[in-house]
């Protein structure tokens, strides 16, 4: 379900990563501000940007 339709128009992408964020709900004043009801800090690379070319052996 979740690719039932393919994202990347038939061709897909070359590489893939994945992200490490830290969340926390936002203050009340940030709240008030934004709107937002998130704040997301960037941590680093989850999984650093790999290719299955990158792979095989």
């Amino acid at each position: 379900r979740l690719l039932r339709v393919n994202p990347f128009d038939g061709d897909p992408p070359r590489f893939v990563r994945a992200l490490l964020y830290l969340y926390r709900f936002t203050t009340p004043k940030e709240h008030r501000e934004t709107g937002a009801w998130w704040h997301r800090e960037l941590v680093g690379d989850y999984v650093p940007p790999v290719s299955l070319r990158g792979t095989r052996s």
